[in-house]
């Protein structure tokens, strides 16, 4: 800043100067030439009046004889443009001069003056002509002056011109370097200042004392600036930490990005979502980090139709899981211009999958409503259209049909029960119980079905066993059901239940030597109502 201003006031008097000078020379050269061209024309009206006076004619001898006392070259020239006497040169060499201007304004208007190079003597020079008479001869008379004083007139100026040109620029350094110190101090002091608040130091202030009101200006405002930028850059920083807080918060996924596709904010939640790497990712392009051809649409459908667009897609990173995709067109009210889109990201697997239970469940006890309903009504048919007179076949009709509605009554016991187990909203009591006392209590009532299938069932208990405090009901309901499983699908061997305490953790263990599940059906061991093999499952009765 300080050089430019420096070489600005150089080079602007460096302009000057030279303006100055060249008016100087050119004002100059005009009054020699106008001076000179005055003293020719009084100098050629000098000789027509000597010309015309003199006794006899004789052009030859005067034209000689005032050479050296005019200093200059003398020509005279009849009316057809032929030299008859030239005080410099051989006339009988000389063209005609007719057509020469001076000689035409002469001839046209008395007087003529006219500057020129002579191609007889190689110089230039001015001519002043005029007409002149005497006797019968009609001509005119010329003189001719070297222009070599002038020329060196002119260098004499163009010289004088450089020195005070020199003059003035070297005084236009001094000046230059003066005022730009003394204008671009209080400049470099707020440059320092800004720079230091382009640092983040935004209690900078500047103290500058100055005559100049606008420097005095610029002070306070300055001042008053980064008072205000401080504060409202502490509001900001306020802002995006509760905003920040509240987006972590959340367990919904929320990323915004602009009309170019790049992401502009994005809460942690969807890093664990989509499985983003920790990586910065504001900034970027979306399609960059989020791969999926089904969001790119969603996303890219709402910033071209300004359209709320949701759509549930399937995500395949450790474990399968289904997010629901909400994408909301960002329009501000004080443009008609779409700023960019929200997508809100919902982790819906377990309601995707809560759903598929239901369907199955439905489709489930459906059948096996079905089957024992089926059943009872074939059979009330059949004791209806004459069976019940025959006492042995209705007596075993009317067993088929009592075995029926005892396996539908389990049904509708099961659904009872896991309906209760399910209502949160249901009383719990909760007290210290031995261990022992509610295994005994479960093998009590499930030993007679176990006698019944001829199956051994093997108790290990663990004489160290703590009291343990619970619900009583739901974790006898819940030992009966696994255990009463293993004996359903047991046909031969046997079935036991273990129990023991091991860092500060109850274990209970329930085996069976029955057919088993297979390793891929494993990891949905405990999802509500599934079976590994639905056929054979409904063989053997239950919900699942």
């Amino acid at each position: 800043m300080r050089k430019k201003l420096f070489w600005s006031y150089t080079v602007l008097v460096c302009f000057i100067s030279l303006v100055l000078g060249s008016i100087l020379f050119v004002t100059e050269k005009r009054y020699y030439e106008e001076q000179i061209q005055q003293n020719v024309i009084l100098q050629i009206q000098l000789l027509k009046s000597l010309f015309e006076e003199s006794e006899p004619l004789n052009p030859e001898n005067f034209v000689k004889q005032y050479r050296d006392l005019l200093d200059g070259r003398i020509t005279i020239i009849d009316s057809q443009g032929v030299v008859i006497a030239d005080s410099d040169a051989d006339f009988k060499q000389m063209k005609n001069h007719l057509y020469r201007e001076e000689v035409q304004k002469a001839l046209e208007e008395k007087v003529g003056i006219s500057t020129r190079y002579s191609d007889t003597l190689q110089t230039y020079f001015l001519y002043g002509a005029i007409m002149i008479q005497k006797q019968e001869f009609i001509g005119t008379i010329r003189l001719a002056k070297s222009l070599n004083q002038i020329q060196q007139i002119n260098r004499n100026l163009i010289l004088h011109m450089i020195l005070w040109t020199l003059f003035g620029i070297v005084l236009s350094f001094f000046i230059a370097y003066f005022m730009s110190y003394k204008i671009l101090s209080p400049i470099r002091t707020l440059n320092q200042a800004v720079q230091e608040v382009a640092k983040g130091n935004y209690n900078k202030k500047i103290y500058i004392e100055s005559s100049e009101e606008d420097i005095l200006h610029i002070r306070n405002a300055f001042n008053h600036m980064t008072e205000q930028l401080q504060n409202t850059i502490f509001e900001i920083k306020d802002k995006n930490m509760k905003l920040e807080m509240v987006l972590s918060g959340i367990q919904t996924g929320i990323i915004a990005v602009d009309f170019q596709y790049r992401i502009i904010l994005i809460n942690s939640s969807c890093y664990s979502l989509l499985n983003i790497e920790n990586q910065e990712v504001e900034g970027q392009y979306f399609y960059n980090i989020i791969h999926d051809q089904d969001v790119w649409d969603i996303l890219d459908t709402t910033l071209k139709n300004r359209e709320v667009q949701t759509k549930k897609v399937f995500f395949y990173n450790e474990k399968e899981s289904v997010l629901q995709f909400d994408a909301y067109p960002i329009l501000p009210t004080w443009t008609d211009q779409i700023m960019g889109a929200l997508l809100i990201i919902q982790d819906i697997t377990q309601l995707h999958q809560l759903e598929n239970f239901r369907k199955d469940f439905v489709s489930n006890v459906s059948h096996e409503l079905k089957t024992p309903l089926t059943s009872i009504r074939g059979f009330i048919e059949t004791l209806q259209e004459g069976a019940l007179e025959n006492p042995k076949v209705a007596r075993r009709f009317l067993d088929i049909i009592d075995l029926e509605a005892e396996r539908l009554y389990s049904l509708i016991q099961d659904i009872l029960l896991l309906s209760e187990i399910e209502n949160r909203e249901q009383e719990q009591e909760y007290f210290y119980y031995e261990w022992i006392d509610i295994i005994q209590e479960v093998v009590q009532l499930l030993q007679p079905k176990v006698q019944k299938k001829g199956l051994d069932l093997v108790v290990d208990l663990s004489p160290s066993l703590p009291p343990f405090y619970c619900n009583k009901d739901r974790i006898k309901q819940m030992v009966i059901n696994i255990l009463d499983n293993a004996i359903h699908y047991t046909e031969k061997g046997a079935v036991g239940i273990t129990c023991f305490f091991h860092q500060d953790q109850f274990y209970i263990q329930i085996w069976d030597t029955g057919i088993g599940i297979p390793q891929e059906h494993i990891p949905r061991l405990f999802e509500r109502f599934y079976r590994v093999d639905k056929g054979r499952s409904r063989n053997k009765g239950g919900t699942g």
